[in-house]
């Protein structure tokens, strides 16, 4: 072999050498910039609070190299965000914090995707729901509220994401007393619901734990929690259950990203939002806000939200009925 073949062989060899450790590096490299996590619901609700917690915690620890960036994009109770990193590139940098709002909206018919279009990535964080009045409110007990209701079909009216969880919590209610109904009204996530009733513009609401606490000691006055068990930090407000109405709604919020996004990604953002999550400060900062600081994994996660769409299904049909 002369000179000139053997210099050729070299050189192959080299750039076959710096191909591989370019992948490598390639695939260790993720996040090279920052990524965006959508959440599809307004600043200072439930769902935002959730990101940001989590958000500080995966920056404070390090976890990934790159930080993460909310945005909040309302809409549609989840729809107009959860469409946006539908269509988003399958790349790792653009991922949804959703919650079973995605599931219900499905299964009423009121979007063309579902929870089946995404990868799972983790779930994060079990809320319940508290129902509440404004302060003044002649109603002391779900009972009462519920009896009114059946007095007076459609008198009453309740605040809700039309197609979302407030509005399925409605629908739940109605269920438990028979001639109960109230009048639905398109308000909006739980910042919009809560100056509503604050204002007394609606009678009725159902907020979620967290904005609930955010919302303790304004001009509303909580009726039960709709939870199978009292709230260790809330050892006073009795569960609906207790008051003789069957009603629980508890959910996990669902982090999840493009179908196509790759393993290595998902792996990664997985791993980062399971050590915030063992985080001794993150536990405590979701248990004073009335929240369970749970972890699901992928695979968990995505036999959950099989589950919960089972759950959520006849009541999201009903929904576009009434």
């Amino acid at each position: 072999m002369h000179r000139g073949q053997i210099k050729r062989l070299f050189v192959a060899a080299a750039i076959g050498v710096g191909l591989l450790t370019t992948a490598v590096h390639a695939e260790d490299a993720y996040p090279t910039k920052p990524i965006k996590v959508i959440v599809p619901f307004g600043a200072g609700g439930g769902s935002d609070l959730t990101a940001r917690v989590l958000q500080k915690a995966i920056d404070d620890q390090g976890t990934l190299s790159q930080p993460l960036t909310i945005i909040n994009v309302p809409g549609a109770a989840g729809s107009i965000g959860a469409r946006e990193v539908l269509h988003a590139s399958p790349d790792g940098y653009t991922i949804l914090m959703h919650h079973v709002a995605l599931l219900s909206r499905q299964a009423a018919g009121l979007a063309d995707f579902g929870y089946e279009d995404f990868e799972p990535i983790a779930g994060t964080v079990l809320y319940s729901h508290v129902l509440a009045v404004p302060k003044d409110s002649p109603y002391q007990t779900v009972g009462e509220l519920l009896d009114a209701a059946a007095e007076n079909p459609n008198t009453l009216v309740m605040g809700a994401n039309l197609g979302g969880n407030t509005h399925m919590i409605g629908l739940m209610l109605e269920d438990a007393r028979d001639g109960a109904k109230f009048r639905m009204a398109q308000i909006g996530g739980d910042a919009d619901n809560f100056a509503a009733l604050a204002g007394k513009q609606i009678d009725v609401a159902a907020f979620s734990a967290s904005s609930y606490q955010s919302f303790e000691g304004s001009n509303i006055r909580p009726l039960a929690m709709l939870n199978d068990e009292r709230w260790p930090t809330l050892p006073d407000l009795p569960t609906a259950a207790e008051q003789g109405v069957p009603v629980s709604f508890s959910h996990y919020m669902y982090w999840l990203a493009p179908k196509g996004t790759p393993a290595e990604a998902i792996d990664k953002l997985e791993a980062a939002l399971q050590s915030a999550m063992e985080d001794p400060a993150v536990q405590e900062a979701f248990s004073k806000r009335y929240s369970d600081p749970v972890f699901l994994n992928a695979d968990q996660l995505e036999e959950r939200m099989a589950a919960q769409y089972q759950w959520i299904e006849p009541y999201a049909e009903r929904s576009t009925k009434k």
